[in-house]
């Protein structure tokens, strides 16, 4: 369906999926993206477009002045509602009916590649340099030789072993747990990008490794309880989980020693808001980390990643997933579910009641956003569901359910709160990452904003209501403060950690992540030895 407007247009054409060809060749005139060759077999030959017209802007992201390769790579891009705003010469609009009834006769064979660009001398992405490539692999290593160096010699020097009574099993079975999480459950997550499956694994145990070393001295620093112990690694494990959350508004456009870069940057600013804002000065009720963990994680990649600018590269078409590379994140879905209670739940092993309320009110939350999820996804999508809403939107209900789960609020409420987060992150992933793309230039890579930002800030503001509605018994102890005083610094946490997470992330993108040179996006084989 097309719209006219004097001598411009609104095309509209609705694409299944990713991989669905619209059947349209581009080049570039004057800086501006022309119309070179229309498939007359292809979904486009039967609307007004015609060779020659200028294409403005796609899904109202502006073409004129970017290579046409942009509006190739945004086009392949796109699933279901398409718009192309289009715009042409007033002298040939008389002849536009005839040239669109000839345009079988002229072109009798289909063009052969979808979205061919051609005569197009500043198009093609200049991949970066197999000598560049040496030179920051290199410069990786020197980070993590010199952060091994300078926590080795610490540890060396002032750190010693936990006391053995804090020892148990139960400790080492939370370790391994989480440790699942981080490393199947994120890395296999992020291998929806059939070309990113190595860097979404290998890079997610990194980034772990690293975060969690500078962890270990950082936070023990703030705290002054310099003793390595299963407590102060599974806090590290925390640590790495808020890295992880960033990395996934990132990933494949930040490259690995940018991220090795700003996993030092957040592990500072992470600590410092864990132990001496929402724990700290306000005493806020987080057990299961919505707030320090995950709202955290996700503003301070968004803003970095908004700080990093638009994507325009050629290359954003390889943000793309297959049935396959589907599959893989199905697997660290599931994996993230099935270990998720044990998150929430990993500081309440001493306590029996704590310990059975996270574990219950998790478990129930999960299950109400697993159901809000598969019933939105089929709504919005006409009866099928969007793989991207089901890997991430299931999991929503235990990112919202952390700032409570050790409150008695029954298990009711607790279903009640994770399909609550469920709808919304369906939502968000459905009409926010849109919007985002469109008016902010902000790209999201995984959707961090809708899995972990909406639901946190949900999380977090019931629990402001949630604290003064369900009081523990005067025994459990569990709340800093008294009734009505406690809400108040509820959201004074939620406010304190969007602003320290937001401005500590936009900082340390704006000083991290500008590139000197190009590289191809979302793409194993700049980094990695492939085999052929």
């Amino acid at each position: 369906m097309s719209q006219a407007t004097g001598s411009s247009y609104s095309l509209k054409v609705t694409k299944a999926s990713q991989k669905e060809s619209l059947g349209i060749a581009f080049n570039t005139v004057n800086d501006e993206v022309r119309v070179a060759a229309i498939d007359p077999s292809g979904p486009l030959a039967s609307t007004a477009l015609k060779e020659g017209d200028r294409i403005l802007a796609v899904n109202g992201m502006p073409s004129t002045g970017k290579p046409a390769s942009y509006t190739a790579a945004v086009l392949r891009k796109s699933k279901g509602d398409v718009e192309i705003l289009v715009s042409f010469d007033e002298e040939d609009n008389s002849m536009r009916s005839a040239d669109n009834s000839m345009r079988s006769a002229e072109h009798p064979e289909p063009v052969e590649t979808d979205y061919l660009i051609v005569e197009e001398s500043k198009a093609e992405e200049s991949p970066v340099s197999d000598e560049a490539a040496s030179s920051m692999s290199l410069m990786i290593g020197q980070i993590i030789f010199l952060v091994q160096v300078g926590v080795g010699t610490s540890l060396f020097l002032l750190y010693d072993y936990g006391s053995v009574d804090d020892f148990s099993m139960i400790k080492y079975s939370t370790f391994r747990d989480i440790m699942v999480m981080l490393l199947l459950g994120f890395g296999y997550l992020m291998t929806f990008l059939e070309k990113y499956g190595l860097s979404s694994v290998g890079l997610t145990m990194l980034l772990t490794a690293l975060n969690m070393e500078c962890n270990l001295v950082v936070e023990s620093m703030f705290t002054g309880h310099r003793v390595i112990s299963l407590d102060a690694i599974i806090d590290a494990e925390f640590s790495a989980a808020t890295l992880l959350i960033s990395f996934g508004a990132l990933i494949g456009r930040a490259t690995p020693l940018q991220m090795c870069a700003l996993s030092l940057f957040q592990s500072v600013f992470y600590a410092a808001n864990k132990v001496f804002l929402v724990f700290g000065y306000f005493g806020a009720e987080d057990v299961g980390g919505t707030m320090t963990i995950h709202m955290f994680g996700a503003f301070f990649g968004l803003a970095a990643a908004y700080a990093l600018g638009p994507q325009n590269k050629p290359s954003a078409s390889n943000n793309a997933a297959s049935k396959v590379s589907d599959v893989f994140a199905f697997v660290g879905t599931t994996l993230l579910w099935v270990y998720w209670p044990s998150f929430v739940g990993a500081t309440e092993t001493a306590s029996d009641r704590n310990e059975m309320l996270c574990l219950t009110n998790t478990i129930m939350a999960l299950i109400g956003s697993t159901g809000a999820t598969f019933y939105l996804s089929q709504e919005l999508n006409k009866g099928k569901f969007d793989a991207v809403h089901i890997q991430n939107s299931t999991l929503a209900g235990g990112v919202a359910i952390g700032s409570t789960a050790r409150l008695a609020m029954g298990p009711g409420t607790a279903l009640i709160v994770g399909m609550v987060a469920g709808a919304i992150s369906v939502l968000g992933y459905f009409y926010g990452s849109p919007f985002l793309e469109k008016k902010l230039g902000l790209y999201d890579t995984c959707g961090v904003a809708n899995l972990h930002g909406l639901p946190s800030v949900l999380g977090g503001l019931l629990s402001v209501v949630m604290v003064y509605v369900y009081q523990p018994d005067a025994a459990e102890d569990i709340l800093q403060h008294e009734v009505g005083t406690q809400s108040v610094m509820q959201l004074a946490a939620v406010v304190g950690t969007l602003v320290v997470a937001i401005g500590s992330g936009y900082m340390s993108g704006s000083i991290l992540l500008p590139s000197s040179f190009d590289f191809e996006d979302y793409e194993d084989a700049v980094w990695w030895i492939m085999e052929d």
